[in-house]
């Protein structure tokens, strides 16, 4: 991963699924964090990274059935999906990112 400024938002449980594998190939939930730079986004387990771009992302939705919130980050090979501690926190990343996705002028080009 190249060295870039990234802030942490929290803590979460992550999972990443390759639809581009037949079937979806599916990386078993983990704990870990949900960090955020000028141009992606990244969860880490303190041993693998994961990141991606904002300009790839292509949608963000919110799963308030369980007890906590569930957000999938969609993007072209697969989906992200992250667990998080509150639905606020929830609701204030997606709105905060939904302007930013899917775009090719993303604020800062890495």
């Amino acid at each position: 991963m190249r060295e870039k400024e990234i802030i942490k938002y929290q803590d979460v449980a992550f999972r990443v699924v390759f639809q581009s594998f037949e079937p979806a190939l599916s990386i078993t939930e983990r704990e870990g964090a949900l960090f955020l730079s000028f141009s992606s986004i990244l969860v880490s387990d303190n041993e693998h990274w994961y990141e991606v771009p904002l300009k790839e992302i292509s949608s963000i939705d919110i799963d308030e059935g369980g007890l906590k919130p569930k957000m999938s980050f969609k993007f072209e090979n697969g989906t992200l999906e992250v667990t998080g501690n509150d639905r606020a926190s929830a609701l204030a990343l997606r709105h905060f990112l939904l302007p930013l996705i899917g775009r090719h002028d993303a604020l800062c080009e890495s």
